[in-house]
């Protein structure tokens, strides 16, 4: 009689395994549990590291820890998927020796551990520098939109308010029409719908509109409001139009495509990141390095401000050049410009001098010679004909003359920007499935963004220390 390769088991047939034997030596899941079971809990302020001598006995941080981390790395971020695969992924009954806490307890850890598992990250950049596994020479910046938790459904701003004002209106008019017609005839329905099933419809739709008046009130100017992650923007996302998102800023080093910092920022754009994350790099990674150390940036970053706050860092940037806002093939940019600091003016390419004006929004224009220039299709589109360049003063043209010329004379170097920082967020995306946030409101969010980069940092490291003693290196890390 013709049989399968294998005849399955009795479903009541007694199966003896030992967890130990099931996980194979080069599983990631071994460097994941030295790793954790290297740090110290109580020194990092983790809830419950200190165990109390009443109350009921908690789980141990470091298995929530190890739990949290695997389910970073293979995309089982919820609660109540990490709580099912306690029960049924024997990777994870490895990790957490058998415990089953529930979802409730799994979500609490991370919400009562926020600022704990940011310094987790950190405390990971150290131990693969102390690999070796960083250059701290050449370092790349760049920012990618995460869908935050928040419905577009669930952001209003006025224009979409007195939108929603003006359809209310028009409903109650509507009511209004069909309760009068009839008040005139004997039926008291009207296109299936009776009196008081219109007088009810009628005070909802009053009663929102008295809603979005309020809402309207309290709405700023400019911008809009989230109503479930206060904290997430309405921003562009690449090809994918626009969405509820946040901007995660990542940081990265060119030897092995390391995280060396992250944020979590509520501004589309990236010009005013720079000077952070350079920041963060020198408190981190960088903190006791004092060899030169250059830091690659698109033209989202090119701000004459935030070039000043990398050098100040010791950090050279080397950042892409914003093309003109003119359509001219050779407009003028803003580097074009001189700036004579005894008379704080600036000295446009035809020798005319632009004065300053205002305190706070300072720019710098000369009217009268713009109307009088045969050049000004080249410098301006504006439709008086005037150009007015907005900078912190006129010091900031000099700094992006000399950042342009840096971004000119380096362009090999620059080309490695995108190999450098997209494999990071490529990764972090299709591979690894962080496409939206689960949390909400910028502490939880910094949190999940420590816990993906952590998780990414982690895998990266292990693909390349797994062949060269890295769990025999995690024995003596201890």
């Amino acid at each position: 009689m013709p049989q399968y390769k294998e005849d399955p088991i009795d479903r009541n047939q007694v199966i003896m395994s030992v967890l130990e034997q099931e996980i194979e030596e080069d599983n990631i899941v071994r460097f994941l549990d030295a790793y954790v079971e290297s740090l110290d809990m109580e020194g990092l302020g983790f809830t419950h590291a200190i165990l109390a001598d009443t109350g009921r006995r908690p789980m141990p941080p470091k298995a929530m820890m190890k739990l949290y981390l695997y389910g970073y790395l293979y995309n089982l971020r919820s609660s109540r998927s990490l709580a099912r695969g306690c029960k049924i992924n024997r990777e994870v009954q490895w990790l957490v020796c058998g415990l089953t806490p529930s979802y409730k307890t799994i979500a609490e850890f991370r919400r009562n551990n926020l600022e704990q598992v940011e310094a987790i990250f950190l405390r990971f950049v150290q131990f693969a520098d102390s690999l070796n596994l960083y250059s701290k020479k050449l370092l790349a910046v760049d920012g990618v939109k995460i869908r935050a938790s928040n419905s577009r459904h669930k952001f209003d701003t006025k224009k979409k308010t007195e939108k929603k004002i003006a359809y209310f209106k028009e409903k109650i008019a509507a009511y209004l029409e069909e309760m009068e017609k009839l008040d005139h005839v004997e039926e008291q329905e009207t296109e299936g719908q009776t009196k008081e099933q219109l007088k009810a419809k009628l005070k909802k739709a009053y009663e929102k509109l008295e809603e979005l008046k309020r809402l309207k009130g309290d709405l700023p100017d400019s911008g809009g409001v989230a109503h479930t992650d206060p904290d997430s923007r309405n921003m562009r996302m690449n090809n994918k139009g626009f969405g509820m998102c946040h901007n995660v800023q990542a940081v990265a080093d060119s030897k092995h495509k390391l995280v060396a910092a992250y944020d979590v920022v509520d501004a589309g754009a990236d010009v005013e990141q720079l000077g952070v994350m350079a920041k963060k790099v020198r408190e981190g990674l960088l903190k006791e390095t004092e060899n030169e150390v250059t830091m690659l940036a698109d033209k989202g970053y090119y701000s004459g401000e935030q070039i000043t706050a990398c050098l100040e860092e010791g950090i050279v940037p080397i950042v892409a050049v914003k093309e003109t806002s003119v359509t001219m093939e050779k407009g003028y940019d803003i580097d074009d410009f001189g700036y004579d600091e005894e008379k704080d003016v600036l000295i446009c390419p035809q020798g005319k001098e632009l004065q300053r004006h205002g305190a706070k929004d300072i720019r710098y224009h000369n009217k009268e010679a713009c109307s009088n220039c045969k050049n000004r299709e080249k410098c301006t589109q504006n439709k008086k004909g005037v150009r007015r360049i907005k900078v912190n003063g006129g010091k900031e043209i000099m700094i992006l003359r000399s950042a342009k010329k840096r971004y000119q004379e380096n362009q090999e170097i620059y080309r490695e920007r995108q190999e450098i920082i997209e494999h990071i967020f490529g990764n972090i995306k299709r591979q690894m499935g962080f496409e939206y946030f689960l949390l909400r409101g910028f502490p939880k969010v910094k949190a999940e963004a420590a816990l993906i980069f952590t998780a990414y940092n982690m895998k990266r490291v292990w693909n390349i220390m797994k062949g060269k003693g890295l769990l025999e290196v995690m024995k003596s890390y201890a």
